[in-house]
């Protein structure tokens, strides 16, 4: 039996690893050398890295003064080079402003099970943070927390009831997918600012309003299928999106602020639902626009909503629309058709300043404004091309049917066609 006397000590030594008495994270010390400021009641925030070089940082939870850790105070570790890692206590419900800013080695941060808040800017560019992981218990996330974290892939918020501040994720070069509250109404303003490789709009199904400049630059994005809920696109939301080639505009959206669209180049057709205004810019600059279709319901369009869109050659306008605002279609000299509905007509007019811009009409062929084409129409038209002193006193922009610059037989025929259209 002496032969076997060594499997006592092997069965011991396999018993203590298995059970982890010999693991790094349980015989690891916590960090020394950290500063403290006592609340006077028990609890304390840890002030500033203080004396310590750790690489790795394991927070006690327990302050040498037997004070109960509660916090990360503003700017406590703001931009500790050497810093790799940080292993928070649980009980600590709060990190506060710019706790972690341009800590540009961090790679990894374990949160407490039980965090509440994490205030502005707290891991601003850690250029080195890969992931984190968001306890269920947090309820706060403040603005840019996470901009221009270079490394950072993908991030999972609570399910509900999370308060997410402006410029969340503003720069993230690499970042490309975020799963965000369910109830979430907002999208804050710059919340995706600059995230190149973020190519969905991870929004659900709940979100009304998106903020300004919340994909400004978002090159990825190509296909757009905007929630149902929504109402609102803030001003300059999709500036720059170069990637997208559709969108899907959902039947309740009411507002397109300024520049929400412009320089969405790769952009051909668009269908928009019925809003009172397109406002200023809203698509100018997208060079590949060829066919925009408004629905009932829109009144006006704001200078340059259609600016310098190179390509534009169809529009097709509302019966609703009340105006046109000069310059809303200045630089788009491509547009060969603009019709309302078939009923009424917009010209186009070069003014002295070489602004193009259009004028609405009544009824195409309706050459005495009286809101209907009948047989005087057809009678004032016959007169005009036949007596060509009378034919210059006539509304060239009413006759002009066809829009060729000239008043003929082209534009009888098909003034008697829509006349015999509306008998």
């Amino acid at each position: 039996m002496k032969k076997y006397k060594w499997i006592a000590p092997l069965l011991c030594c396999l018993l203590i690893l298995q059970t982890g008495l010999f693991c790094s994270d349980i015989s690891a010390s916590e960090s020394e050398g950290l500063t403290y400021i006592s609340n006077d009641d028990g609890t304390c925030v840890l002030g500033d890295v203080g004396d310590c070089t750790d690489s790795v940082v394991r927070v006690p939870d327990i302050s040498p003064d037997g004070d109960k850790v509660i916090s990360i105070g503003m700017d406590a570790f703001r931009a500790c080079k050497q810093l790799t890692e940080v292993i928070l206590p649980d009980g600590i419900k709060t990190v506060d402003d710019r706790a972690f800013y341009g800590c540009t080695s961090l790679m990894k941060v374990v949160l407490p099970f039980d965090l509440e808040i994490l205030g502005e800017q707290v891991f601003a560019r850690c250029t080195s943070l890969l992931s984190l992981s968001l306890p269920d218990t947090l309820v706060s996330v403040g603005e840019e927390c996470f901009r221009e974290c270079d490394m950072l892939l993908n991030m999972t918020f609570p399910a509900q009831s999370v308060t997410l501040g402006d410029g969340m994720f503003y720069g993230c070069d690499r970042l490309q997918t975020v799963k965000l509250p369910t109830d979430m109404t907002q999208l804050p303003n710059r919340f995706f600012t600059g995230c190149k490789s973020l190519n969905t709009l991870c929004l659900g199904g709940s979100v009304e309003t998106i903020g300004q400049a919340a994909y400004s630059g978002c090159t990825s994005l190509t296909d757009l299928t905007l929630p149902e809920k929504l109402t609102e696109v803030g001003a300059s939301a999709f500036a720059a999106c170069t990637g997208i080639q559709t969108i899907a505009f959902p039947e309740g959206l009411k507002i397109m602020e300024s520049r929400a669209f412009v320089g969405c180049t790769a952009i051909t057709e668009i269908v928009l639902p019925a809003v009172a205004e397109i406002s200023y810019g809203v698509f100018e600059g997208c060079t590949g626009l060829r066919t925009v279709v408004i629905s009932s319901g829109c009144e006006n369009i704001a200078g340059y909503a259609f600016g310098y869109c190179e390509q534009l050659q169809r529009v097709m306008l509302p019966q609703s629309l009340k105006s046109i605002s000069a310059g809303a279609f200045s630089g788009a000299d491509c547009i060969i058709v603009v019709s309302y509905d078939g009923n009424r007509q917009a010209v186009a007019e070069k003014p002295d300043n070489g602004m193009l811009f259009y004028r609405l009409y009544n009824p195409a062929g309706d050459i005495n404004d009286d809101g209907k084409v009948n047989d005087a129409d057809v009678e004032l038209m016959i007169l005009s091309i036949e007596n060509t002193t009378l034919g210059e006193t006539m509304p060239k922009e009413r006759m002009d049917i066809n829009l060729d610059g000239k008043i003929d037989s082209l534009d009888l025929s098909l003034l008697l066609s829509i006349w015999e259209g509306s008998l």
